[in-house]
């Protein structure tokens, strides 16, 4: 997942566990590179050098998704990583810069949801 995500599975998890719910125990990644994500998680240490996190603190509902969700929301985070250090301006300066979705939208639709 461009570079950034690994997955922990615990040992004791029998593979009926695993086929009902192929999704990891714990998501890593490399803080360095994807500082966005810190705000959302509780990080632990069990790999060096990268930061971990129980994959329910990253995604919601986890339990109910397949590998392919899995691997679909996480495209969305690495897009969000690879965002995070782009400039936060607009060349318009009729537009604002959304922090959240880090996009730039004009000043009368700020706001309104869409």
């Amino acid at each position: 997942m461009f570079g950034f995500f690994q997955f922990v599975y615990l040992t004791n998890r029998s593979t009926s566990e695993f086929q009902a719910s192929p999704a990891p125990d714990f998501i890593c990644f490399d803080a360095q590179r994807c500082r966005a994500l810190l705000t959302t998680i509780i990080s632990i240490n069990i790999v060096n050098d990268l930061t971990c996190c129980h994959t329910s603190n990253l995604i919601e509902y986890i339990e109910y998704m397949d590998f392919y969700q899995l691997l679909s929301t996480l495209l969305n985070f690495g897009r969000k990583c690879l965002k995070t250090d782009v400039e936060k301006s607009c060349i318009n300066a009729s537009y604002f810069h959304c922090n959240e979705s880090l996009k730039c939208i004009p000043y009368h639709r700020v706001g309104d949801g869409v």
